[in-house]
């Protein structure tokens, strides 16, 4: 795993930045970390302290095929700033699996997790890759079916083309001729 030195930022006391970081390529993933360090204390404060907490948030796709990621830093110490390091953990995704994403949709079935509302409405469809021991979770109001689903509609699921009937445990069509 790569690592790459993103760069510094100094941080007000109880103080938080946000950081627009682009440039990586499509098939790269990303996870930053930092490294804490006290910074420039308040007159009377002997131990300044160093601790300041990382989100990664939101990740983008840009036109061009590029990755972007945003990121958020919170310094948590109420008396003194924070110098923060800001590294990236990249690693990339091996060709062959980056065009998985084609034969995906090509094979016959595939196990997914569909999570949906009350109501039936699909929220996510989660795929976890072979030999990959992952559970998908659900949230407040929602609950998960697991099952198994032409790799090639998953796209159409999402939306108003699909619902899961609850009682029976299974994925319905909602227009003729689909089942």
């Amino acid at each position: 795993m790569a690592v790459r030195d993103i760069g510094w930022d100094t941080i007000a006391a109880g103080g938080s930045t946000n950081w627009f970081i682009h440039g990586f390529a499509s098939n790269e993933s990303v996870v930053f970390s930092i490294v804490v360090f006290p910074g420039e204390a308040l007159p009377g404060v002997p131990f300044p302290a160093a601790h300041a907490t990382l989100a990664q948030g939101e990740s983008f796709e840009h036109v061009d095929g590029t990755k972007a990621y945003k990121i958020y830093i919170q310094n948590h110490a109420s008396f003194n700033a924070c110098d923060v390091h800001i590294l990236a953990q990249v690693e990339a995704l091996p060709v062959k699996a980056a065009s998985e994403k084609v034969s995906l949709e090509t094979a016959a079935k595939q196990k997914v997790s569909i999570v949906h509302d009350e109501f039936g409405r699909i929220v996510s469809i989660g795929r976890p890759g072979d030999g990959v021991e992952a559970n998908v979770l659900s949230g407040a109001g929602q609950s998960v079916l697991e099952t198994e689903v032409k790799a090639g509609s998953i796209a159409g699921m999402i939306g108003d083309g699909y619902r899961v009937d609850i009682e029976k445990k299974k994925l319905v069509s909602l227009s003729r001729g689909k089942g």
